[in-house]
């Protein structure tokens, strides 16, 4: 597993390399991953664009939680659809931090 954070010009400015292996054999949603081994989290796939464009990550105690995407912003209608997702599984998408583009 690869993420990668980018600024808002396209350059490179993170990047972190995890191991992820399935939690339970018949749930290809849930994960165990490690970037720091031999710790490992749970990572949650909450929801998935139909082509992949996005992201819902998140874990269950819903204290943290992330929006992957492959563009440098969210169309408007998949972050409306994101954070009415987010709050039917009970987590608080106030405590989302944004990316600022300028």
């Amino acid at each position: 597993m690869l993420n990668r954070c980018f600024d808002a010009h396209g350059t490179q400015i993170g990047e972190a390399k995890g191991v992820a292996k399935l939690a339970a054999p018949n749930d290809t949603a849930k994960f165990k991953v490690s970037f720091f081994w031999p710790f490992y989290g749970d990572y949650w796939v909450l929801k998935l664009a139909d082509d992949y464009r996005y992201a819902l990550i998140g874990e269950p105690s819903r204290q943290y939680f992330w929006i992957l995407g492959r563009e440098k912003a969210l169309h408007v209608k998949d972050k409306e659809e994101i954070l009415r997702h987010m709050k039917a599984l009970g987590y608080d998408p106030e405590k989302l931090f944004w990316t600022q583009y300028p």
